[in-house]
């Protein structure tokens, strides 16, 4: 799993370390949630950043009176503290229609990185009214910046951090940016489980750099209370 220390910036955050590990949430008018996951493949590593926007969040955004419904979301991840930043931007209109679903609206933003320390910023610009329902007025900024780390190799292995997700129907839209190997995964950023999705699931990647005759692997996945005793545990093995 990653490892980070974050600050942030919002309407409801006056503590930065209240966000402590990912996922970090971030409240107010317009919250967000934010988790990351590092997967190795063929180019390196692949390091997806996930942002969910709340449905209240929606709400505000699509009802048009304090909001005027544009939003505008900047990434920026910089590798160590001379790197050059990768950027990314996105800016879209929230309507009606984007609050009809109970998970929200999920986005997911790729980088190329290598294993290492990374420093991760968001920021959620929307303007709002400036009276309500009319006329176009001061923009209003929520962000949240922190640190994460890309594991390197281990035993020869690349292991990837592990991906929360949602179940992912065929009537449910996801589109190609939530594939991976041929797979669809609607990430779940708030690692949130219960009423719209009551079974717990996780995906993740591993690579072995291996010589001589492949062996098969064998994976243990448990799930454990606060006090370390393990709840549940499924076993499997997979072929190389």
């Amino acid at each position: 799993a990653a490892t980070l220390a974050a600050t942030a910036v919002a309407q409801d955050f006056d503590d930065p370390e209240a966000l402590g590990p990912l996922p970090w949430r971030v409240g107010g008018p317009l919250g967000f949630t934010v988790d990351a996951a590092a997967f190795p493949d063929s180019a390196g590593h692949r390091l997806e950043v996930y942002l969910r926007l709340r449905p209240s969040t929606l709400h505000q955004l699509a009802e048009g009176r304090t909001y005027t419904g544009q939003l505008q979301i900047d990434i920026s991840l910089k590798a160590g503290r001379k790197g050059k930043p990768q950027q990314a931007s996105q800016e879209f209109q929230i309507t009606p229609s984007d609050t009809t679903g109970g998970f929200g609206r999920v986005l997911v933003f790729p980088f190329r990185v290598k294993p290492g320390t990374h420093r991760l910023s968001i920021r959620m610009q929307a303007r709002r009214h400036v009276l309500p329902g009319s006329g176009t007025g001061r923009s209003e900024t929520v962000s949240v910046d922190g640190e994460l780390v890309v594991p390197p190799l281990q035993a020869g292995r690349a292991i990837s951090d592990i991906e929360f997700v949602w179940s992912a129907p065929e009537s449910s839209g996801t589109r190609a940016a939530f594939t991976r190997d041929g797979v669809r995964r609607l990430p779940n950023p708030g690692r949130l489980y219960g009423l719209f999705e009551s079974t717990l699931r996780a995906s993740f990647t591993a690579v072995a750099e291996e010589k001589g005759e492949p062996r098969p692997w064998y994976w243990v996945a448990r799930a454990m209370n606060s006090q370390g005793q393990v709840v549940a545990q499924r076993e499997t093995t997979a072929a190389a």
